[in-house]
């Protein structure tokens, strides 16, 4: 009887772990939830190694009910207890970059953000930013609600574009909590948002639990013009154009009922494309795409990684599928020479650009270093070079343009005083009703590049969700770019380009 199991049990149905880091990292990390199953991130991509026996323990008590000792059920039972998942993520790097965001996003008035640093060569990933943000040990905090008022939203028209925003709504309205009541609310329509005689209401952190997602791999977007390093790419590499090549922009070109015009008056006249690129004149990017063709166009850009995943170790990630070429119209084949009518999450941009980067090879990005497991054993994660892209020398020649851009053309925003950096702006309209929108509120800024571009170290994708202060990312995206690769350039020790 003293051996007897009745005199043990079955200890904890509700696990937890705690995070130090608290907020930092959150969407990379995940969390585990209250039925101790991991959700998003590391935490859910690796649940079933990290979960173990779901941290039930056998043990005995004494008569006060203090444990005297704990028996594992079984020895193999216990998997999950001591597993270490290393990570590429440099948290410093990580840390500073998310302060860098949370500012940026605050002070351009935009809905959201997200920053990606990449090691092009290994395709490690350094850091991975998205705000807002949480706190992962108080992950049920997101759903607090606010009511929108007039003092800190103005306009609300326009600065509650994107946000999931609520009227309340007795007959088709959920139940939701607020200043411990229980209220019935309805998602507003666009249309509602100005509507002064509804009462809205929004969450506090702008997207409830939708901060749980990692917006670097779990959210499409249209990349616009920052896509044109890669459009530029395709022209070289295909022997469509050189460095010398050229043709004349008359400011629009017709197709279809579209007409699709420049932004800038710089782009009018004979030009060449390394113009073209430094002022990113939509005709000129048309150009290359006529050139080659509907067919290469869609082998080259299946090769950059667009149409698939990226295969990286978190859960959550999305892609967008490219359509048969045989069914792209000529309007779908020019709206996609600067990134507009293609899908892509940050991350995909920012692999997309280790490959411009790098020499022109496709490389995994990485974001799990090595697994070590209690007995000892590990699980490293080499660098996997999956296909040559682009030849070396197309690599060189889309760098030098990419240069030039950042020191004459509308990249020079993201220029770093004595370093030579390859940098692309992107400015895309948001698409509504089957229409793209202009003004405040509706566009994704963003801007690509990498440095230093004699032996790159880093590759950065910055965008920003609807920013409302200018709509342009040369001046929103532009200035974060430039202050992330001013401390990465300092962090790593980079010595300053010769002149």
């Amino acid at each position: 009887e003293e051996s007897s199991i009745s005199r043990f049990f079955i200890l904890t149905e509700n696990p937890s772990r705690y995070y130090p880091e608290n907020s930092v990292g959150s969407q990379i990390i995940g969390f585990l939830d209250n039925a101790g199953v991991g959700r998003y991130g590391i935490e859910g991509y690796f649940n079933g190694i990290l979960k173990g026996n779901n941290g039930k323990i056998v043990a005995r008590k004494d008569v006060k009910g203090r444990i005297i000792d704990t028996i594992s059920l079984e020895k193999d039972d216990l998997i999950g207890e001591g597993v270490k998942i290393i990570t590429t993520i440099d948290r410093n790097v990580q840390q500073k970059i998310e302060e860098i965001l949370e500012k940026g996003v605050k002070k351009y008035q935009a809905n959201k953000g997200t920053i990606v640093v990449t090691e092009p060569k290994t395709g490690k990933i350094l850091a991975m930013a998205n705000y807002p943000t949480y706190d992962i040990n108080n992950y049920s905090d997101v759903y607090e609600l606010e009511k929108v008022t007039r003092s800190k939203y103005p306009n609300p028209s326009v600065d509650l574009l994107g946000y999931p925003v609520f009227v309340e709504d007795s007959t088709e309205g959920k139940k939701f909590i607020y200043d411990n009541k229980e209220i019935f609310l309805r998602e507003a329509t666009t249309e509602e948002l100005g509507n002064s005689a509804l009462v809205k209401y929004k969450y506090k952190n702008g997207y409830g639990a939708g901060v749980y997602r990692n917006d670097a791999i779990s959210s499409l977007y249209e990349p616009g013009s920052i896509m044109k390093a890669i459009t530029m790419a395709i022209g070289i590499d295909t022997g469509e154009i050189d460095a010398n090549s050229k043709y004349n922009d008359t400011g629009s070109v017709k197709i279809d009922q579209f007409e699709i015009k420049n932004e800038s008056d710089r782009c009018l006249g004979y030009h060449s494309f390394e113009h073209a690129l430094d002022f990113s004149c939509n005709v000129g990017m048309i150009r290359i795409f006529q050139r080659v063709g509907k067919a290469l166009v869609a082998e080259y850009l299946e090769s950059f990684g667009f149409g698939e995943l990226t295969g990286v170790d978190l859960e959550g990630e999305v892609f967008a599928p490219l359509s048969s070429w045989e069914k792209w119209s000529m309007a779908n084949l020019f709206t996609k020479s600067y990134g507009l009518g293609i899908a892509a999450t940050p991350l995909q941009m920012a692999t997309a650009y280790n490959i411009l980067a790098n020499g022109g090879v496709y490389v995994k990005p990485k974001i799990v270093e090595k697994i070590i497991y209690p007995n000892g054993a590990e699980i490293n994660y080499k660098t996997e070079e999956k296909r040559r892209v682009i030849k070396e020398s197309t690599s060189q020649l889309v760098t030098k343009m990419l240069h030039s851009g950042s020191v004459n053309g509308f990249a020079k925003t993201g220029a770093v005083e004595g370093y030579s950096i390859a940098g692309k702006t992107g400015t895309a309209q948001i698409l509504y009703k089957g229409r793209y929108q202009s003004g405040p509120g509706w566009t994704n800024a963003s801007y690509g590049g990498y440095g230093p571009i004699e032996d790159p170290k880093f590759v950065i994708i910055v965008k920003l969700e609807r920013p409302r202060t200018s709509v342009y990312g040369a001046v929103t995206s532009g200035e974060l770019f430039k202050e992330v690769a001013t401390y990465l350039f300092d962090y790593y020790g980079i010595p300053k380009s010769k002149k």
